[in-house]
């Protein structure tokens, strides 16, 4: 079992371009989705596996305000019993930049096979009452998140392919910040763990 969190609007309030993407039948009087967060619980105690995050935008870009992805992510963190928090992102998909705001993103895995989109990283976050207030900030704010170590660029599949084979030999690494976009480039900012949790270069 699973929960859903999202929000919706009165279908007048829609434009009727927006119906049309959303299959909105005509004469239809009442809520339509806009926004929606699914998270799973987990055999691991008080974990729970983001599954869904995505607005209306995503189809009908303009439609709804720029930031309801963030506020229903920050909503729904703070309803699902959650302390932590794992998910699977591919390292282009503009939830990147929403779910880095939590903190710093412990990665579980880098170059995922076992995932229909092998570029898919895996990740895992403590929630903290100031992860869920810098969910919310419009700017993210440092809030303690440290600083990055490395960039790693996100179409670099011998890259991520490394970078799997280090996890797996034991090396802990965290993403540490939105997405850095330069032109066609994508840069993730990366910070490598020592085993005392202090940077290594």
């Amino acid at each position: 079992p699973g929960a859903v969190f999202g929000l919706s609007v009165d279908s007048a309030e829609l434009e009727p371009w927006v119906k049309a993407v959303m299959n909105v039948p005509m004469g239809y009087e009442g809520p339509v989705p806009v926004s929606m967060f699914i998270a799973i619980p987990m055999l691991e105690r008080d974990s729970w596996f983001q599954y869904t995050l995505c607005d209306l935008n995503a189809v009908a870009p303009g439609a709804a305000p720029t930031g309801i992805l963030q506020f229903t992510l920050g909503q729904g963190l703070r309803v699902f019993p959650a302390k932590r928090l794992y998910g699977t992102l591919q390292w282009r998909s503009p939830n990147v930049r929403a779910v880095s705001r939590i903190g710093a993103l412990d990665l579980k895995t880098a170059f995922t096979p076992a995932h229909s989109y092998a570029r898919t990283f895996t990740f895992r976050v403590d929630l903290t009452e100031a992860c869920l207030r810098r969910v919310l900030l419009e700017q993210g704010g440092d809030g303690g998140v440290p600083l990055a170590s490395h960039l790693l660029d996100a179409d670099d599949e011998l890259g991520l392919i490394q970078l799997q084979e280090k996890i797996e030999e034991g090396q802990k690494w965290e993403i540490v910040g939105a997405p850095i976009q330069r032109g066609a480039h994508t840069q993730i900012p990366l910070r490598r763990k020592a085993m005392g949790s202090e940077v290594e270069g």
